[in-house]
């Protein structure tokens, strides 16, 4: 059961906390209109099927509620709104209290790498990822509320992955932490490796129910897992030599991503933003801290606590497993929340020299917020730049095709050959060097792709074109003789061949 704090207060300041920091980490972007990438797709209508195919098929049923029309500001306030209920569950779970805790707890889930890069470029999803996370956090606190709260863990597990599959590793996480709270509180290790198995259980169950609730979706909707990236149809490639040949990594990621020098690219696609110097000063603070606390206990605790700790790296990562080996910047959110232990530490200690020696951890943990704080603000910045450059370079563009003799708007088809990032048109802005290299944020214009120009040109926009469909255009452009096309600026970049107006950038 929870230890109960009476504190009439506590929802009310990590309401304020979460609050306060998502307005300086994201207010700017929640009141501009910088749509790139992914974020391109500002209307989600028709995208249905595409979500349940990914495994996804609560999305459909939670855009009812929020819309189809992706509006920054409604998505800030649904996120922001979840990420407030989250805390309020994870300060129950961690038996967190203290005023300084909160203020902190509530800035740390709700400004991190993770949504950040959600927000800059892949908006349409912010509140999803929020809504996800929050029924996790859900599901661990009934596990530990309720007497058969395990049933409903198993439920809200399964509802979070049908939102956004990666969360799950956060409610593992959340487990790991709440075990090593009670075990530093005075429960039994006993207790803590009863209920640990029990919590394994439910997360398999979670995963098994989900399996045959897709499955039983896709059959009525007669469409197929999708095979992509991120597709769920990849699950069934995970073989025991495979598993085991992701093992190693699976563990090993979230340390190198921390903690080694060279680990700030250690994720293809993510590069880690907090310095490493940051990380061990924590970690050391907390390997200090940590075995002051154990060294009175018994070697029943001692070792539960040992595995605990030693288990930790893979709970934050295991869904890579289940993903066949793919993680990105979008699913490490469960990497983020260990920041939370110095908190639990300082919360718990009552010796007074121990406690000013925890109170070292708390500025760290603010140095960490103000670092993802102006990330926040730099990286929406530059996509407010790129948002206004490339309306310049494709008023330019569209001008040559609507110069063209026999060019019909909105009834000539329209292929478009090559991508605008790749153009001589744009530029590496001095300055973003570092963070371009985070998770979505390499590109220079807002169109940087070929569904993001099809979806540039339709939402933001509006024109009144013809365009083939992006999965389309690469087989119509294999059919055409384009030999004689030259990329945008020259004069030869736009010709009708065959009935389509082509259009070489």
């Amino acid at each position: 059961m929870l230890t109960h704090y009476e504190n009439k207060n506590r929802f009310a300041l990590l309401a304020l906390s979460v609050f306060s920091f998502t307005v300086m980490a994201y207010g700017y972007r929640y009141l501009s209109t910088a749509f790139c990438g992914d974020a391109a797709l500002i209307s989600q209508q028709g995208e249905e099927l595409y979500q349940v195919s990914l495994g996804r098929f609560l999305q459909p049923v939670y855009w009812q509620i929020r819309g189809h029309i992706i509006a920054p500001f409604l998505v800030g306030l649904f996120s922001t709104a979840f990420n407030v209920l989250s805390c309020w569950l994870i300060s129950r779970i961690l038996q967190i209290r203290r005023t300084i805790s909160l203020i902190l707890l509530g800035g740390l889930v709700s400004v991190n790498e993770v949504f950040t890069v959600s927000n800059i470029t892949y908006l349409p999803w912010t509140d999803v990822y929020s809504l996800s996370l929050l029924l996790m956090c859900a599901g661990v606190y009934c596990f530990f509320r309720f007497r058969f709260g395990f049933l409903a863990s198993t439920v809200l597990f399964t509802a979070g992955l049908a939102l956004y599959q990666s969360y799950l590793s956060a409610a593992s996480t959340l487990f790991i932490l709440a075990f090593l709270v009670r075990l530093l509180s005075g429960t039994k290790p006993r207790e803590i490796w009863m209920q640990g198995l029990l919590a394994v259980g439910v997360l398999a169950a979670s995963l098994f129910l989900y399996k045959f609730a897709l499955a039983a979706v896709l059959d009525l909707m007669h469409i197929e897992a999708s095979w992509e990236y991120n597709g769920v149809a990849r699950v069934n490639d995970l073989t025991p030599e495979k598993f085991l040949s992701l093992l190693p990594s699976a563990y090993t990621m979230p340390l190198l991503f921390h903690f080694s020098p060279g680990g700030r690219q250690v994720i293809y696609s993510h590069y880690a933003l907090i310095p490493r110097p940051v990380n061990w000063l924590l970690l050391i603070l907390c390997a200090f801290l940590l075995l002051r606390r154990l060294r009175g206990m018994k070697p029943g605790g001692i070792l539960t606590a040992g595995f605990l700790i030693l288990v930790l790296p893979f709970s934050m990562n295991f869904i890579m497993i289940i993903a066949s080996g793919t993680v990105n910047g979008l699913m490490i959110y469960a990497y983020f929340l260990p920041y939370l232990f110095p908190l639990m530490l300082w919360d718990h200690d009552e010796t007074p020299r121990l406690l000013t020696l925890s109170a070292v951890s708390l500025p760290v943990l603010c140095l960490v917020l103000l670092i993802n704080i102006w990330c926040a603000n730099t990286l929406t910045l530059k996509r407010d730049l790129e948002f206004q450059s490339t309306l310049s370079i494709m008023s330019r563009v569209l001008e040559r095709a609507e110069d063209l003799e026999g060019y019909v708007p909105g009834e000539t088809p329209v292929l478009i050959d090559g991508i605008l990032n790749a153009t001589r048109m744009t530029m590496e802005r001095k300055g973003y060097e570092t963070i371009r290299q985070m998770q979505g944020a390499w590109y220079t214009v807002s169109a940087a792709y070929e569904s993001a120009m099809n979806w540039y040109l339709m939402h933001i926009l509006g024109e009144r074109m013809n365009l083939v469909p992006y999965r389309q255009r690469q087989k119509v452009l294999d059919t055409l003789d384009v030999s004689a096309l030259e990329a945008y600026p020259s004069e030869k970049c736009v010709r009708i061949i065959d009935g389509y107006l082509v259009l070489k950038i």
